[in-house]
């Protein structure tokens, strides 16, 4: 088992085992699982977390870790519950697959292979584990768990598992890193359980035999009960805004808040959702607005006019959507291709004849593409690094693909224009976080990348276009970066006292825009709304405008038309459908192209139709 190929292979699965004195139990249970695994052809990665243990526990998994490269060992000094040493266990994993399981024994080995086997055969957005239906384990412990688990029924009776403490649990790694899981605790088993709810993820549960524990010991007590139930009704009332009214039955809700981190000054996200949910099947695409187009056609101008590319070159775009940024450097004859996660509108780019590849970007993508592509001239990443939860394996992954010399440019909305527009519409799922100068700098260096230098571009409310390199081709951040985030500083975007009076603004603009409809329609008038972005979807439902104040939207994405937005369940309607109905006034959701939508609309203009801007102060546009 120590050979060189073994070693550097990726394994298959990696299972967490946190252990606490389990020196009677250990080894056999891992070699159960190692030989199980080994028997249906699959790789397990054992991560063995010695937490805290007082007997022989650590020597043992140290003598196991010495004769198999598949495991590790892991010592936590101070054991301060069983969810610390997985939580310490999860960056050590390897594997695309991920989980955690007791060193007790109790679950037969091939039954965790079979478990695993039914969620490598899914399409990845699932949580695979099991229910103990025959336990053999005490009276109290039955107890515990019976009433454990109606509890929870009764407070998410949409989650489908009867046995909520059931492990193994296996789910894709990504998804696990994506829960953020902080319980420390018996409570982890719960927090996965939840969070796996909310990000979409459907239950695999298999019914096991669960025999008695071979070994070790039990650590339930009568108090882990109440320390159950206490936690689950803080949970649960805490995110209670995210269950679907009655009448919205079958739609799932999502926690949305925004934290401010004191080291880094990142704005980030907690709760993140799958990836798979939010983008395998994707409605927005880039080709449908006039101010995108122009924006492409001067992007890749100066991008090729600026590094002297040619047919020699290549342009790797990711999250490329329909292909329109590509499709402009390949007019000037360089090579392109795209790395776009969302099927269909991978499927566009392609009948456009752009080669595009169906893959979520990370750095294993990465090492795959250059092995068959070779280096790339140049990285282009626009929109998309804000919708990363692993910023760093994102960054690493361009550098990866990046030839000597060569650049990555990435543009995200910038927080600093967030502020000062009060574009709080712009805070939605997709959107993981809001990047400062100073926060970049950072994330960048993590990477061993330099910043070469800063553009402000008007796209999007307002974005920053960032020109970087590999660290050994750049001696340092250039000096306009650093005065950037030195005036960042000044402006108080590094302190958090910028942000609260930022939410205080917030509160007054909901209020203001809340007025002004019901006073238009109070007055008699009708109110339509224009576009079906998702930034609108943020600003209907914060602000609690449904059908009764906007009767429809309307939006030029085919894609869209015919659907309801999600939450408020607007109407989408055709463009056309302005001039057919003639509202007296319409409300623009997508505002970040209000100049250009008004300017399309001169028709409903002359005969009378009038705009309403909302951000950053609500406002009719007379003229």
């Amino acid at each position: 088992m120590g050979d060189t190929a073994l070693e550097q292979a990726r394994p298959d699965l990696s299972l967490i085992m946190p252990c606490f004195n389990e020196q009677d139990i250990v080894e056999y249970t891992i070699a159960q699982l190692c030989e199980a695994f080994q028997e249906r052809g699959h790789t397990l990665e054992i991560v063995a977390v010695d937490n805290g243990s007082s007997d022989r526990t650590g020597e043992i998994l140290d003598q196991l870790a010495q004769s198999s490269p598949l495991v590790v060992h892991h010592r936590v000094e101070n054991n301060i519950g069983y969810g610390n040493g997985i939580l310490s266990g999860i960056p050590i994993t390897r594997a695309r697959w991920a989980g955690s399981i007791p060193a007790d024994g109790q679950v037969d080995a091939e039954d965790v292979v079979r478990l695993f086997e039914a969620a490598l055969a899914s399409d990845g957005l699932v949580l695979a584990k099991v229910r103990r239906r025959f336990r053999m384990d005490g009276l109290l412990r039955k107890i515990v768990s019976t009433s454990y688990n109606l509890f929870f029924r009764a407070l998410w009776p949409r989650v489908d598992s009867l046995d909520i403490n059931g492990s193994p649990k296996i789910l894709l790694r990504e998804n696990l890193l994506s829960m953020q899981l902080r319980s420390t605790g018996w409570f982890l088993d719960p927090e996965i359980m939840i969070k796996s709810h909310y990000m979409g993820l459907r239950v695999l549960e298999f019914s096991v035999f669960a025999r008695m524990r071979g070994g070790g010991m039990s650590h339930v007590r009568a108090i882990t009960c109440w320390e159950f139930f206490r936690k689950l009704l803080a949970v649960r009332l805490a995110n209670s805004f995210l269950r679907s009214p009655a009448e919205f039955s079958g739609e799932k809700f999502f926690p949305l808040d925004v934290y401010f981190c004191e080291d880094c000054s990142l704005v980030q996200l907690l709760d993140v959702i799958a990836p798979q949910v939010l983008f395998r099947d994707y409605i927005y695409v880039s080709g449908t607005s006039r101010t995108m187009a122009r924006h492409n056609e001067a992007y890749a101008r100066d991008v090729v006019d600026r590094l002297d590319l040619s047919s020699d070159d290549l342009v790797i775009e990711i999250a490329s959507n329909d292909g329109s940024l590509l499709r402009c450097f390949a007019s000037r004859g360089v090579g392109v291709l795209g790395i776009e996660p969302a099927r269909n509108i991978a499927a566009m780019a392609r009948a456009a004849s752009i080669e595009t590849l169906e893959e979520f970007f990370s750095l294993g993508v990465a090492r795959e593409v250059r092995a068959d592509r070779g280096p790339a001239s140049v990285v282009v990443a626009n929109n998309v690094l804000a919708h990363v939860n692993e910023t760093r394996d994102f960054l690493l992954g361009c550098r990866e693909l990046l030839g000597p010399d060569g650049r990555i440019i990435v543009e995200v909305p910038y927080v600093g224009s967030l502020l000062a527009n009060l574009e709080y519409d712009t805070v939605y799922h997709e959107h993981l976080c809001y990047f400062s100068v100073n926060a970049l700098i950072r994330l960048y260096e993590g990477a061993d990348l330099a910043i070469e230098h800063i553009e402000h571009v008007p796209v999007h409310g307002g974005s920053i276009r960032i020109w970087a390199a590999r660290a050994e081709d750049l001696e340092s951040h250039g000096r306009q970066v650093r005065e950037l985030a030195e005036a960042e500083d000044r402006e108080g975007l590094t302190g958090f006292e910028r942000y609260r009076a930022f939410g205080q603004a917030v509160d007054e603009n909901r209020a203001a825009l809340r007025a002004l409809l019901q006073k238009l329609w109070s007055d008699g008038h009708t109110v339509a709304g224009y576009g079906a972005p998702a930034k609108g979807n943020t600003l209907l439902n914060y602000c609690g405008i449904g059908s009764d104040w906007l009767p429809y939207t309307v939006d030029k994405n085919p894609l869209k038309v015919g659907l309801l937005t999600p939450g408020m369940h607007v109407p989408v309607r055709p463009v056309a459908t302005l001039l057919e109905e003639r509202p007296d006034y319409v409300l623009i959701l997508a505002w970040n192209f209000a100049d250009e939508i008004m300017g399309q609309e001169s028709e409903y203009r002359s005969r009378g139709g009038r705009f309403i801007v909302p951000i950053p102060t609500p406002r009719v546009i007379d003229e």
